[in-house]
C-alpha cells in the first residue's frame, strides 16, 4: 500500500474491551490501551504470514504472492488482469526478485517505503486520543462494540501529516473479546492537506473502508480495503485515487531472512489459470 493508504489502514484503532455487563465508561478511557496494542501490532516481529494480495487500482487487476520475512515483506506478481503472466512478464518479475538477491541495496530500496509508512503510522496513532472524540453509536450490534468518531475541535495538529485527522469522521466496530477493530468506515467531510512523502490536498467526499480479520494468534490483518479519494498533488491537476485490495488465505510461516523468502517465492509454481 502507498504510505497514505498504509496509514489509513493502521490509524483507527479506537478503543478496547467493553461489555454491557460492565459499568459504561467513556470511549476515550480505553484509547491508551488500544493505542498501545496497535503500536505493538505495527512493531510485531514475532508473527509472520504468507498470503495473496488481490489489488485493483490504476495499475491494473493484479494478484501477488507475499511473504513477510524477518527483514520485511517481499512479493511476487503471479497474475495480471485475471490471467496468468506471459513468459515475458514472468521473466521480468523473476529478474526483479533476483536483483534483490544479488544486490542487498536493491532490497533496501524496495523496503524503504514500507518502513517509512510504519513509522508514519506509529507517529499518527499516538495522537489519536487527543485528536479524536468518540461516542458509542446509537445502534450496538450483537457481540460487537460500535463507535462513532469525529475530530476534536480543540486539538491542533503538530505536523502536516497529522492534519488528516482534522478532516475525517466515521464509524468503527470492535470485537469486545479482544479489543481489535473489525470494521471501519471513514469519510473525508472537509478539505484537508496531507503530507505523506508528498504534499497533497484532499477533497471532501472521499471515503475509506477497512475490514480486519484474525490471521494468527494475537495477529489481525486488514483483509479488505476500499479507497475512493480525490486529491491534488503539488498544485497540479486533480486526480482520483481509487483502489480495492483483498488479502486471501493468510497463514503463519516460520521466520526467515528475505533471501530465503525470495527463493521460496521463485520456487513456487506459477498459476496456470
Amino acid at each position: 500500500m502507498r504510505p497514505l493508504t498504509s496509514f489509513l489502514s493502521a490509524v483507527f484503532v479506537l478503543t478496547t474491551v467493553h461489555t454491557r455487563a460492565q459499568a459504561p465508561l467513556p470511549p476515550n478511557a480505553w484509547a491508551d490501551k488500544a493505542i498501545a496494542s496497535q503500536l505493538q501490532d505495527l512493531s510485531d516481529y514475532t508473527t509472520y504470514l504468507r498470503y495473496h494480495i488481490h489489488s485493483v487500482d490504476p495499475k491494473g487487476d493484479l494478484l501477488r504472492d507475499l511473504i513477510e520475512s524477518r527483514d520485511g515483506p517481499v512479493a511476487r506478481l503471479i497474475q495480471k488482469e485475471n490471467r496468468p503472466l506471459t513468459p515475458d512478464e514472468d521473466n521480468a518479475e523473476r529478474s526483479r526478485l533476483q536483483l534483490m538477491l544479488d544486490d542487498p541495496a536493491a532490497f533496501t530500496r524496495h523496503i524503504r517505503s514500507e518502513r517509512s509508512a510504519r513509522k508514519q503510522a506509529a507517529e499518527i496513532i499516538k495522537l489519536i486520543p487527543n485528536a479524536m472524540l468518540f461516542t458509542y453509536s446509537p445502534q450496538q450490534p450483537p457481540n460487537a462494540i460500535a463507535l462513532d468518531f469525529h475530530p476534536n475541535p480543540a486539538w491542533s495538529p503538530p505536523s502536516m501529516a497529522s492534519e488528516v485527522l482534522t478532516g475525517i469522521e466515521g464509524h468503527a466496530t470492535i470485537d469486545p473479546a479482544t479489543g481489535h477493530l473489525t470494521h471501519l468506515d471513514a469519510t473525508v467531510f472537509r478539505p484537508v492537506n496531507v503530507g505523506f512523502g508528498i504534499f497533497a490536498h484532499l477533497y471532501p467526499g472521499g471515503s475509506v473502508l477497512l475490514d480486519f480479520t484474525p490471521a494468527a494468534p494475537n495477529r489481525w490483518l486488514v483483509t479488505h480495503f476500499i479507497q475512493h479519494l480525490t486529491l491534488r498533488a503539488l498544485m497540479l491537476k486533480t486526480y482520483k485515487q481509487n483502489a480495492e485490495i483483498r488479502v486471501v488465505d493468510p497463514s503463519p510461516i516460520d521466520p526467515m531472512p528475505y533471501q530465503q523468502a525470495i527463493r521460496l517465492l521463485l520456487a513456487t509454481p506459477s498459476p496456470t489459470h
